[in-house]
């Protein structure tokens, strides 16, 4: 998944690639992502950009997982 948009005026891009497995019983999710928050960090602080990431992560991974079917 790439994309880019601006926050509070600052450009962001980004690229996130998600990978699923089964193995058994088990689903192992890897996450690998980039991303470029230009001078976001300097505006908001690197705290809440982290914050704020954190709890899209959560999301986004929490929607993955209930989509999953298991058998």
């Amino acid at each position: 998944m790439n994309g880019k948009g601006k926050i509070e005026g600052s450009k962001i891009v980004f690229n996130i690639d998600i990978t699923y497995e089964k193995y058994n019983d088990k689903t192992s999710i890897t996450w690998k992502s980039k991303f470029d928050f230009g001078i976001l960090m300097r505006l908001i602080g690197i705290q809440k950009v982290e914050d704020i990431s954190l709890k899209n992560i959560q999301q986004t991974i929490h929607c993955i997982e209930s989509r999953l079917v298991y058998n």
